[in-house]
């Protein structure tokens, strides 16, 4: 699934939709900038101010996460191959718990205050709705994406396939550490322990055996001449 923030108004809320999209494991997210929130200060400074805030607000989410800036949104939508998804408050949408993504679907989130204009609503094929039961209308901007993103992976198939794909990929992982340790005691850690212990164990031996021989000799040597008793007179 492909996230698009459409015209988003306040950083706080853009550093938040940015953090949850990598969390959930997003590696781009598509941004139609309207107002501006993306534009870097003139100053060096201010800059980077900025750029430590973005680090701050998204809890490092933004180094992991590909930010692409769209600047012609009509040419965005027309040419996008996947559903398009209009984030809706309308009680008479589409419910998202009925609702089931799909693997190529964009997910267009709108501006805080007014939502999705009517002009980008036209050109999508789906408006979803989150149905809360208090007397709030709605929920932010930047918990909302967060729901979304958390149903598609709890419900979609496809989503499925992907953690399916990535437990086989780490369990392809921890074999290769397996045999790599396996090699390793094999090809290096057995004939290094042999080149070293090998000779010491032959050295030991050799010791054992002069130690048996002279115990042997002694008591032969006592048997044969027996030690002569001195008595005081």
């Amino acid at each position: 699934m492909t996230i698009l923030l459409y015209a988003p108004e306040y950083r706080p809320n853009l550093s938040n939709m940015i953090r949850s999209a990598e969390f959930y494991g997003h590696s781009e997210i598509y941004i139609y900038d309207k107002n501006g929130l993306l534009d870097p200060p003139s100053n060096k400074v201010s800059r980077g101010d900025m750029q430590h805030l973005a680090r701050v607000w998204t809890a490092g989410a933004i180094e992991f996460i590909e930010i692409k800036k769209i600047d012609q949104i009509n040419d965005f939508l027309l040419t996008y191959s996947g559903r398009k998804i209009a984030t809706f408050v309308d009680p008479e949408a589409q419910h998202l718990k009925d609702f089931k993504f799909q693997q190529n679907d964009l997910l267009i989130m709108g501006p805080e205050k007014a939502g999705l204009p009517i002009e980008i609503a036209e050109q999508c094929d789906v408006r979803l709705y989150i149905a809360g039961s208090g007397q709030t209308d709605c929920l932010n901007v930047s918990v909302s994406l967060a729901v979304f993103l958390y149903a598609a992976k709890t419900h979609n198939v496809a989503w499925r396939r992907d953690a399916s794909r990535r437990h086989y990929i780490d369990a392809s992982r921890r074999h290769y550490i397996n045999a790599s340790c396996h090699h390793y005691h094999k090809c290096i850690a057995s004939p290094l322990y042999k080149c070293i212990m090998s000779p010491l164990h032959k050295c030991m031996s050799l010791l054992h055996h002069i130690d048996c021989i002279v115990f042997c000799t002694v008591k032969f040597a006592s048997a044969v001449f027996p030690p002569t008793s001195y008595s005081k007179t």
